[in-house]
């Protein structure tokens, strides 16, 4: 069977927090691709503070879902973390640096990257920043230019 490069999934798809939904999609596509990319995110920071169980609930128990069906259909696991996980004090930061998260977002980032080490071999973490398209806080400093 041919594998397609990639299926576009969305929160109208399915949602991670969902177990079952989780099983469910990887139950009726698993052999359609080798590799899980993990773009959904709580992402407001700011509200994070005041939705954390929302958040954690996303970030952490979401991926969670996510990475035991990887697990289960042997597939790699790419995750999208963030650079929120250091502190902003000794940057730049490599791979070795060790994580500081100072908020809710980031504490719930970082902790699914343990989760992720913890449980899979094939796996892909990515701390990126947001630098790609339009922020509504104008907080994108390629947006500035």
């Amino acid at each position: 069977m041919h594998k397609k490069l990639f299926i576009p999934v969305d929160y109208k798809d399915f949602d991670i927090t969902d177990m079952f939904a989780c099983k469910m999609f990887f139950a009726h596509n698993y052999d359609e691709f080798d590799a899980v990319m993990h773009l959904a995110a709580y992402t407001n920071v700011a509200n994070a503070e005041k939705e954390r169980i929302k958040c954690f609930n996303i970030n952490v128990n979401g991926t969670h879902n996510l990475l035991l069906q990887s697990m289960w259909y042997d597939k790699k696991f790419i995750y999208l973390s963030t650079d929120y996980v250091f502190d902003g004090n000794n940057g730049p930061y490599s791979e070795d640096d060790i994580p500081n998260p100072l908020n809710n977002y980031a504490k719930a980032k970082f902790e699914t990257e343990k989760n992720i080490l913890n449980s899979v071999s094939n796996y892909l973490i990515l701390r990126i920043t947001v630098v790609y398209g339009w922020e509504h806080l104008g907080k994108n400093f390629l947006w500035k230019t």
